[in-house]
């Protein structure tokens, strides 16, 4: 136990940061009313089975809601604490940052996520829907990662399809961890060495898709936020739903001033600099110049350019409005997007000589879009709030983290400056309106 603290003493302080920040907050808001009185009137079966049959697939997490929710918030705080401590370690495991400065690296990029977006239906309950199938997630993408080529260790298989099944029950997430499942498996078809732990999380995966699809709570919701949040959502077509989850999400990575994706083109482009092609080095810089424009830079690029911030405006419909559905002036600004992502990956591609290495950032960096895409298919995604980026953003630190590996040798306090930096002055603002 002292070796482990020694060694990883910054994850230690980590959680208990967390538990005073925590000890701050207001509690009994939102959702947390609705499930706080759940067992005083049905038991744990009972709520499990009204949920299935009148409003979510979520049958792990709400049943968690229910129970945590039943007694003091001081128990879910202390739990809550420890599980984002648990959430740190298996990202410094998954990424091998292992050092301390590389773990505090970790943790200044965990940090850069705006917790404040959690308040809006409570921040136990966002909690347990989005932190802890998230922690699930990355201990089941380690396990899989570190035990891929194992056929004899059924412990590890078991314990990899319990964190599948807890991951999966949260729709965003199931998506982020299917993507990285088949990409393991392909790679193991590809060199013919299929294993069982390549296999099982990923058949659990796609049972899970099927108990999503088929629950009969989850059309009953589906009609009700037709109804309450978007009238207008039965009449739009595929293309438009497509179009409205891909537009917002965008808006929300590289047009809002997003720190975390703003550090991954900046390692990006500093690993570009290695390169002995400029045109590389000039590929390279895209993605991360259009993060700083419209980050840091906006107020200035407004005053030079003032239409350039007509490029993130959205309507009820994504940018393509259905009254003016082939107006030029609609589709620019979606393929503008398009490149910002396009370059993006293509960055990824460029920067790594390991290729394997880059296929697995390519495949965080899809899969973490495709999370929050996939609220287009939702009648909430404008009403759900910034909460329903999660997923997306801790693609994105997984993607910071594995380039800040890269990194680590040659440019190591860059990184470590630059990441705590930003952590801490998102922290700051986060206290300022802790509630």
């Amino acid at each position: 136990m002292r070796k482990a603290i020694r060694n990883y003493y910054p994850v230690f302080i980590y959680g208990f940061l967390w538990l005073v920040m925590q000890y701050f907050m207001r509690a009994w808001v939102g959702d947390e009313y609705t499930y706080a009185n759940l067992l005083n009137e049905q038991t744990v079966f009972q709520v499990i089975t009204d949920y299935y049959q009148h409003w979510s697939s979520r049958i792990i997490w709400d049943s968690l809601c229910a129970v945590i929710h039943h007694y003091p918030l001081v128990y879910f705080k202390i739990l809550n604490s420890i599980i984002l401590a648990i959430q740190c370690y298996g990202i410094i495991r998954f990424t091998k940052m292992e050092q301390i400065k590389e773990q505090l690296t970790v943790i200044g990029l965990i940090s850069c996520f705006n917790y404040l977006c959690f308040f809006d239906c409570g921040f136990s309950v966002t909690s347990v829907y989005y932190i802890w199938p998230m922690t699930a997630a990355i201990w089941s993408l380690y396990l899989l990662d570190r035990y891929l080529y194992e056929n004899k260790k059924i412990g590890i298989v078991i314990l990899d399809i319990f964190l599948t099944l807890m991951a999966d029950n949260m729709e965003q997430i199931l998506v982020v961890v299917i993507l990285c499942q088949l990409f393991y498996f392909i790679k193991m078809l590809i060199e013919k060495k299929l294993s069982l732990t390549s296999i099982a999380g990923l058949v659990t995966s796609f049972a899970s898709i099927l108990f999503t699809i088929t629950t009969p709570g989850k059309r009953i919701r589906f009609h009700s936020e037709v109804i309450n949040s978007f009238s207008e959502y039965g009449m739009l077509s595929l293309l438009e739903k497509m179009d409205m989850g891909f537009s917002t999400t965008i808006k929300k990575m590289a047009l809002s001033g997003s720190p975390i994706w703003l550090l991954v083109t900046f390692f990006i482009f500093i690993l570009s600099l290695e390169k002995k092609e400029q045109w590389e080095q000039v590929m390279c810089s895209i993605p991360f110049f259009i993060e700083l424009i419209y980050g840091p830079l906006i107020y200035v690029a407004g005053e030079v350019f003032p239409d350039i911030t007509s490029v993130g405006e959205l309507n009820n419909y994504g940018i393509i409005d259905l009254t003016v559905f082939d107006a030029p002036r609609k589709w620019v600004p979606l393929f503008f997007m398009v490149f910002f992502f396009s370059s993006l990956l293509i960055s990824i591609w460029i920067c790594f000589d390991n290729k394997e290495k880059g296929w697995l950032m390519i495949v965080l960096c899809i899969a973490g879009l495709l999370s929050r895409v996939a609220m287009g298919f939702s009648p909430t995604i404008y009403n759900s709030g910034d909460r329903t980026t999660y997923p997306m953003w801790m693609a994105g630190i997984l993607t910071a983290c594995i380039l800040a590996k890269e990194l680590s040798v040659k440019k190591g306090k860059i990184v470590l400056y630059t990441s705590c930096f930003m952590g801490i002055m998102e922290t700051y603002m986060f206290l300022l309106h802790i509630r």
